[in-house]
């Protein structure tokens, strides 16, 4: 049997045309989330954390392991 486990992350959520997610970005903070947008010219829609996904997951930021 496979142990799950989940990380504490703050997500980027990508929509479609139609607003529907189609994706999401993972971060280790807030901190990360704003300044991967900053940096990538997208729009930061706001804290979005303490989102429980399998892990573990490295931040498209900092590259950090969570």
């Amino acid at each position: 049997m496979t142990e799950t486990t989940t990380v504490s992350a703050h997500l980027h959520l990508h929509e479609n045309e139609n607003g529907d997610v189609v994706d999401a970005t993972v971060f280790c903070s807030g901190w990360c989330h704003q300044d991967w947008c900053a940096t990538n010219g997208a729009t930061y829609g706001g804290w979005n954390g303490c989102h429980e996904v399998d892990g573990p997951q490295w931040c498209a930021n900092c590259q950090e392991r969570m």
